[in-house]
């Protein structure tokens, strides 16, 4: 262990499992010394050197000087990052393009950190004049726009396009859902501030690393990769990863009609992906869908309520039988557009539940989608996934260790799953790990 290894000298002739190596790395002409472990069953973690868990997985380390993202992490390690700089643009008067659910929550979020809006901007006529939160929703008007002003992306599927077009119209003071979040320190999902995704890929960067060595196609290495760009700099996902957000969890690299026979929904809000899965499959022939939030749960239960093979539960997947405060709003409805006419009062408390309780026929398929609770989800259907290895669809961004440490929670349960990950929006948001 004391001598470093040239990694172009090294072949598989040289596996061992539980072996611990110390590599030199060629990265652009940089030498690097990297530490790694050999086993099929070797957990990623945090700090211990980089697992590699198959021989054939070889060759990606050997050229992960092509992956741009990867090389920076590598090489640079970079630590610091120009907040202040992004700090001083707030000092300007701030308008949010996009008055939907990203550009109302980036404008709540500035609001606890005692922040004001000046108004939303939005390119639908019906909106303007309107006022959301007491903040006027306007057209853009560059002759009547401060010359100063800053105007925030505040879209997740369209942020891209409102800045070329505005760049178009010489509009450049603008700044990224992601700049803007780490700019005020919010607190954002699970992570008490958002600059939490930078840095944690820093300080557990061999884990990073490890978890792309688990991936098991070329796109998703690019989308992977492209995915630690937006966290090193917080731009955009650039439009070369992302995917078309109408298949979210239904990906055809991993998921088939075959799979969608028996599903599970973590998180199923209203039944909005059942609905979207069945349009494109074909009717389920059962299904089980986990939602705590009142209201949501009411809208699921009555859109299925004809359904004898679909049963929806007012609860929460989690890893052991428990009780969790009732939600009191649906992270994914921030301007509340569930009806509420059928709301009774919500409980006190919901059920949380392992689905190893309560899955009692074969499953084939699996969506999680539950505000950071991933993990724990996971390992409460451990028995369920060792007896029928379903399709998993996990999403990985609500912590910001998601994308290693899911993919070890999985794999420390089946080795033998194949993994894949994709993302469909602009923003931080809507990663997918697919375990296929």
């Amino acid at each position: 262990m004391d001598k470093f290894q040239d990694i172009a000298s090294l072949f598989g002739e040289d596996w061992a499992e539980g072996k611990s190596i110390k590599l030199q790395l060629d990265v652009n002409g940089e030498v690097l010394p990297l530490t790694v472990r050999l086993g099929l069953n070797t957990p990623i973690a945090a700090s211990e050197g980089v697992s590699l868990r198959s021989p054939d997985k070889l060759d990606v380390l050997k050229r992960v000087g092509e992956f741009p993202a990867m090389s920076e992490l590598l090489s640079r390690a970079p630590s610091d990052f120009p907040y202040e700089a992004l700090e001083r643009r707030l000092q300007a008067k701030i308008f949010i393009f996009g008055a939907h659910q990203v550009g109302v929550l980036l404008a709540r979020l500035y609001a606890e950190r005692g922040g004001q809006i000046d108004a939303f901007l939005d390119n639908d006529v019906a909106k303007h004049g309107s006022q959301i939160d007491g903040i006027p929703v306007l057209a853009f008007d560059r002759n009547n726009m401060p010359e100063d002003a800053l105007i925030v992306l505040g879209s997740g599927r369209y942020s891209a396009v409102i800045e070329q077009e505005l760049r178009a119209l010489g509009w450049s003071n603008i700044m990224t859902k992601q700049q803007f979040l780490a700019a005020i320190d919010a607190p954002y999902i699970t992570e008490s501030s958002f600059r939490n995704y930078r840095s944690t890929v820093i300080r557990q960067r061999d884990a990073f690393l490890s978890a792309f060595l688990c991936l098991d196609d070329e796109r998703s290495r690019q989308v992977f990769d492209g995915l630690i760009a937006q966290r090193l700099h917080f731009g955009h996902a650039a439009q070369e990863i992302r995917s078309p957000f109408a298949d979210e969890y239904l990906e055809a690299d991993f998921v088939s009609q075959l799979d969608t026979r028996h599903y599970v929904d973590a998180g199923a809000y209203n039944g909005d992906t059942l609905a979207r899965l069945e349009a494109r499959f074909g009717q389920v022939e059962s299904a089980l869908l986990f939602e705590p939030e009142t209201l949501a749960f009411q809208a699921c239960r009555e859109r299925f309520r004809d359904r004898a093979g679909v049963r929806a539960l007012q609860a929460a997947m989690t890893e052991q039988h428990c009780e969790l405060p009732s939600p009191a709003s649906n992270s994914c409805d921030v301007l509340g557009e569930l009806s509420a006419e059928s709301q009774h009062c919500a409980p006190a408390n919901v059920v949380g539940l392992p689905l190893d309780e309560v899955a009692d026929s074969a499953i084939t398929m699996i969506k999680f989608d539950i505000e950071g609770g991933e993990e724990g989800a996971l390992k409460g259907a451990r028995q369920v996934i060792l007896r029928d290895r379903p399709k998993l669809c996990v999403c990985a961004y609500h912590r910001s260790d998601d994308l290693w440490k899911l993919v070890d929670t999985v794999l420390s349960i089946r080795g033998d799953y194949k993994v894949g990950v994709r993302h469909y929006s602009d923003i931080v948001d809507d990663t997918t790990l697919y375990f296929y």
